[in-house]
């Protein structure tokens, strides 16, 4: 980066005719200056223009000439990607990182277009084989398992032992210690429909669909400053909610700003492999299925199969919500046998019926004189106070409980780089909602 303002005007001067050829090429009005374009006008200069390119595997293989070489391709989300799609990139660059989850969804079909007869089962298909899992059979591999979603360890503890055999870090969210559930669960009591002619499944539950609306109304109301999205997990529950929810909607235009499909993040309604690359504040999850008329829980869930790959599409839908998840269904506790059940239904009934999802706490720290005596002074003042709260520094609630602040002290400059504790740890706190302080012992 320091570099760079030096080597501009040094590649002006070394490539006089290119600079040249580049400024005629911006100042055409009549084409687009393209990537073929630029290599074109200055080979050697692009390099220096544009040092970094950011592009989808389809725009790659549109955009770059096979002639642009890179040092290093950097592949997000690989285990999203199947690796034949990714075959270009690699092979235009001298080395390849790539990052992904491989706990999560696979690579998934997608349409580019309304079919005639696409298919109302949601019957869950073979995975393709991603390009994580070609790369890292193929060269060394890191495990990351400090996670920095803003949801913190609650949402995280949902699927950590699950599908990360418990090794996921992950720092505490505020809500929690205000008293705040970072986890909804509703129970549909009416959630009973008749099953379909032809899949002999019970889909798009009218309970359950008039619930969401409910939640969704209340969300957009009350929390209208975060972004909201409802997973579910069938095409035909997913029509439903979106349909019920605008014609709702036609009854509240003061809502109707929150709807916009312009915003940065607009609400969406999607399944669960269309919400694999989404992500937003709020999520709703409706299971989608209900309960006979005679009051049987059919097992069948669709993507939410039993066994690796169920697992795999439910961490998925949970992993959606930075702040607040809500699970919705149409089965009570008494309707599940968990011995029946494994894989994906057996993950969902322990998530929808747990009073609380454990999570093993980090061990705690020796406690710090200077932190003590300011908790006392602070709750001499009516505040709330947490000393060590999540294996950090002192908790403390603000006096209007809306907020809430972790004081920490520089004796914790001794846990990681100065780097970490001087920046890249007090802004993943305050990322999180928390307010942050550090006093000094000198």
């Amino acid at each position: 980066r320091q570099a760079r303002p030096r080597r501009w005007p040094a590649g002006l001067h070394e490539y006089a005719d290119q600079a040249q050829g580049l400024r005629q090429a911006l100042l055409d009005q009549r084409r687009a200056l393209t990537v073929g374009r630029l290599l074109d006008a200055a080979p050697a200069l692009s390099r220096v223009v544009a040092p970094v390119w950011l592009l989808s595997p389809y725009a790659f293989a549109q955009e770059v000439p096979a002639r642009m070489h890179f040092d290093t391709v950097i592949v997000l989300d690989a285990a999203q990607i199947a690796f034949p799609e990714l075959v270009v990139p690699i092979a235009q660059g001298d080395q390849v990182i790539a990052f992904g989850d491989p706990s999560l969804l696979g690579p998934q079909e997608f349409a580019v277009a309304p079919a005639a007869d696409a298919p109302d089962v949601d019957a869950p298909a073979e995975p393709a084989e991603s390009a994580f899992a070609v790369i890292s059979a193929a060269v060394p591999h890191r495990e990351m398992t400090q996670s920095y979603r803003a949801g913190g360890r609650e949402l995280a503890a949902i699927v950590n032992d699950v599908r990360y055999h418990g090794a996921i870090r992950a720092l505490p969210c505020p809500q929690s210690f205000l008293g705040d559930d970072v986890i909804a669960r509703e129970v549909v009591e009416d959630g009973v429909g008749v099953p379909d002619q032809r899949t002999g499944l019970v889909e798009a539950v009218p309970g359950e669909i008039a619930r969401v609306v409910e939640l969704v109304v209340s969300s957009v109301s009350w929390h209208g400053d975060e972004s909201l999205m409802v997973v579910t997990t069938n095409n035909r529950t997913a029509k439903a909610i979106r349909a019920a929810v605008y014609r709702e909607l036609a009854n509240l235009p003061q809502l109707a700003d929150f709807f916009d499909p312009s915003r940065s993040e607009p609400f969406l309604v999607l399944t669960i492999a269309q919400a694999a690359t989404r992500s937003r504040d709020r999520v709703i999850f409706s299971l989608g299925y209900g309960r006979t008329p005679h009051g049987r829980m059919l097992t069948q869930f669709g993507p939410i199969s039993g066994d690796e790959n169920g697992e795999r599409a439910l961490a998925t839908a949970f992993t959606r919500a930075r702040h607040h998840l809500t699970l919705v269904s149409c089965f009570r506790q008494q309707d599940v046998v968990l011995d029946r059940l494994s894989g994906g239904p057996l993950l969902l009934a322990r998530t929808l019926f747990a009073a609380d999802v454990d999570w093993q706490p980090p061990a705690p720290a020796p406690a710090q004189p200077m932190l003590g005596d300011l908790g006392r002074r602070l709750q001499d003042r009516g505040l709330k106070v947490l000393a060590n709260y999540g294996g950090l520094g002192l908790a403390v609630a603000a006096p209007d409980g809306e907020s809430a602040y972790l004081v920490e002290t520089d004796a914790d400059f001794g846990h990681g780089t100065l780097r970490e504790q001087l920046r890249l740890h007090p802004n993943d706190l305050r990322r999180m909602a928390w307010g942050f302080m550090r006093v000094y012992s000198f």
